[in-house]
């Protein structure tokens, strides 16, 4: 959520798709952004599946981001802690390489390709992101349905 804001149009791009988008629900407490977008353009897009159960500490993840402003980049590596409590709120710690500032708002997927969270966070050192866990997701979700 503190990537969009309700002051400026929003338009999502992307290497396949773009269009404009409204915001169909924002939690500032969880950090998440539901979006509705309109495309203008539309290559084969595909959803992504969400997971069923969040991963065990030591399991692979692949997460899509665009640090910097770079279209799609992805980062592998490894749920480092399955749940901490911070100031934040509870967060899945993941160690990712390239998990820089800028991840916000990125998917973060298991072996199998299905979402298992969303990146909330990336550190200015090492390689440590928090991300928001697929089970907090799915209440959001449900709640706004």
């Amino acid at each position: 959520a503190h990537v969009v804001d309700n002051e400026r149009p929003i338009y999502l791009d992307s290497i396949a798709w773009g269009g404009e988008a409204t915001i169909l629900r924002r939690d500032v407490d969880m950090d998440l952004a539901l979006l509705v977008c309109k495309p203008d353009k539309y290559d084969n897009v595909k959803t992504l599946k969400l997971a069923d159960k969040e991963l065990e500490v030591g399991d692979n993840v692949l997460a899509a981001c665009a640090p910097l402003g770079i279209p799609l980049i992805v980062i592998h590596g490894k749920l480092a802690r399955e749940r901490v409590s911070l100031v934040l709120g509870e967060m899945m710690v993941l160690d990712l390489a390239g998990g820089a500032p800028g991840v916000s708002g990125g998917a973060v997927c298991n072996s199998s390709g299905e979402m298992i969270g969303v990146m909330r966070a990336g550190s200015d050192v090492g390689s440590i992101v928090l991300c928001v866990p697929i089970t907090d997701i799915k209440k959001f979700l449900k709640e706004t349905m």
